[in-house]
């Protein structure tokens, strides 16, 4: 038997509980040669083209406070000047007050210098690198990645130091 779903669901309504119903439809022949359509020797026949289809019924979601997250895009924006030399600033815009962190790697995923691990109010915060690490050494020139993470959602950013 070989089978071929359709490339796309089909939304064919709702059910008594308010869930989405989405309709898959598959094609499929069969016969007991393995989709020969000719009758060969010891087969019974030729077989048939048969057709299904599956429903699923999908709840629809619930816009609600407990579920609604951020948009990632948005948390951590790129840093300014990119690439620096002596001072770069990060704008963070945290929707929801919680603990936050924001710390610098190397490109050996390295950490070189926490910025921020603290709780944090809901606004928009501006974070400056001196681009020293926790020893207070200046770090050398080359690509460092930081990287913003608050209630369970992370984002990244790249920046270029040079002298």
């Amino acid at each position: 038997m070989f089978a071929y779903p359709s490339d796309k669901m089909i939304n064919v309504g709702t059910d008594n509980e308010g869930n989405d119903i989405y309709r898959l439809f598959i094609m499929f022949y069969d016969d007991s040669d393995w989709a020969s359509a000719i009758i060969g020797e010891g087969q019974e026949s030729q077989g048939q083209v048969l057709m299904n289809a599956i429903d699923f019924h999908i709840p629809t979601p619930e816009a609600n406070e407990t579920n609604a997250q951020p948009a990632v895009s948005s948390m951590l924006k790129q840093s300014y000047p990119n690439p620096f030399s002596s001072n770069s600033t990060f704008e963070c815009d945290l929707k929801k007050s919680g603990d936050v962190s924001l710390k610098m790697y190397n490109v050996k995923g390295q950490l070189v210098k926490t910025l921020v691990d603290d709780y944090q109010t809901a606004s928009t915060h501006q974070i400056m690198w001196d681009g020293k690490d926790d020893f207070g050494r200046t770090v050398s020139c080359g690509l460092y990645f930081s990287k913003l993470s608050t209630s369970g959602i992370s984002e990244t950013r790249k920046i270029v130091i040079i002298k």
